[in-house]
């Protein structure tokens, strides 16, 4: 919800790339996306009217907070590894060099949507927001004109320097990740220019930093808390390329870790709930991310179910999916959430339904953008391609 796609809160989209692509981190990175979608159509839209959607069991599955640590721990394994795999810089600064357009540009087309929806009339979410018992939080959005300054100045800086989380200035209160998205980004690019430096100097200090900011994110600290997930995802890539997960998924049982999985997963859903720490339990939520992203790590089987054909598929749409979720909301979910109250149906098995509906709505939207993500990835290797002739020619010359 987050790497190279390090798809937010966020997924963002993948860089590793080639033969030496980490498919595992795809097929994650596309059930945390689906995690994050099911979370949005199911708990926070109809859990205030069914509160069945909201129990320990859709809180370990259905976990937002949680989905968006493993994008961000992801990312930071995503970026780092060529890096690690290479020995070299070079590879890193294409990737930073690239950062800005990556997300900006599929940001763009989804706010794009998000504008077009407002200006034919199709966003029916502040009468489906009263319906559902959610005015504060469907029914606060888009409650203003959009146009097309506003789209751009969103898209690309307000989403990176803004709490979008905030109604009143927000295209897509979904997208708040982004700015987590870029500074854990720059972040991991800053640490591994220090590695390839110093090895033993970096290292020290990623741990360090590592250490700090989940200790402080565990006291509070929400952005420490994700930067810590960036740092951690950092050094699984280095802990990767120098065997030692592999050696972890030779020696340990692996029944024994799937096991731990599920007690993680468990502890995370009564966090989720309050039932753990009450409401400070919901910021343990990176520190689960965490945990969850090194138990399939190093789970032989967990990583089979990720590299799956459905897996691979859910990866290749996770950034466009984590996009175009808010858009379908909006639109299509609140419609029919309006027409089933219209109707005076809007019970709990048409609820279960609309979810359904609405999730896959999504997941057919997320495909339907393919061809935006190819073209983002033109232009950036286009772009890169610039950069290192200008470079080469003023080396020349």
């Amino acid at each position: 919800m987050s790497g190279g796609n390090a798809e937010p809160a966020s997924p963002a989209p993948s860089e590793t790339t080639g033969r030496r692509r980490d498919h595992t981190l795809d097929g994650f990175r596309g059930w945390a996306a689906l995690m994050v979608v099911s979370f949005h159509m199911t708990w926070e839209l109809f859990g205030a009217s069914f509160p069945i959607f909201r129990n320990p069991v859709t809180a370990s599955l259905l976990d937002g907070g949680l989905a968006v640590s493993i994008f961000f721990v992801l990312s930071g394994q995503a970026l780092s590894l060529s890096f690690f795999r290479t020995g070299r810089i070079g590879g890193t600064l294409d990737l930073a060099l690239k950062r800005h357009p990556r997300l900006s540009i599929p940001v763009f087309v989804s706010t794009a949507t998000v504008v077009a929806i407002l200006a034919l009339g199709l966003d029916f979410n502040r009468e489906a927001g009263a319906l559902v018992g959610r005015p504060d939080w469907l029914g606060s959005w888009l409650s203003f004109p959009a146009g097309i300054d506003r789209l751009i100045a969103f898209s690309l800086v307000d989403v990176y320097v803004l709490d979008t989380r905030h109604a009143a200035i927000s295209l897509n209160p979904m997208l708040w990740t982004m700015k987590v998205e870029l500074l854990g980004s720059i972040v991991v690019f800053l640490a591994l220019g220090l590695w390839s430096m110093n090895r033993v100097l970096g290292r020290g200090l990623v741990i360090g930093a590592f250490v700090f900011c989940a200790v402080v994110g565990l006291r509070g600290g929400e952005f420490l808390g994700f930067v810590a997930c960036f740092l951690f995802g950092l050094l699984s890539a280095h802990a990767e390329t120098n065997g030692f997960l592999a050696a972890l998924r030779r020696r340990l049982p692996d029944g024994a870790v799937l096991a731990t999985l599920v007690a993680v997963m468990a502890l995370d859903g009564f966090a989720h709930t309050g039932m753990l720490a009450g409401e400070r339990g919901k910021i343990y939520a990176f520190a689960f991310g965490i945990a969850v992203v090194f138990l399939v790590g190093v789970s032989r089987t967990a990583r089979a179910v990720m590299n799956a054909d459905l897996s691979q598929w859910l990866g290749r749409v996770s950034f466009p999916l984590f996009l175009m979720q808010f858009p379908v909301l909006v639109s299509f979910g609140s419609w029919l959430v309006v027409l089933a109250g219209r109707h005076s149906a809007l019970d709990l098995g048409a609820a279960a339904a609309i979810a359904a509906a609405s999730i896959a709505a999504a997941l057919a939207a997320a495909a339907c953008f393919a061809p935006v993500d190819v073209l983002t990835k033109r232009i950036c290797d286009g772009l890169v391609g610039v950069v290192r002739g200008a470079v080469a020619s003023a080396r020349r010359g």
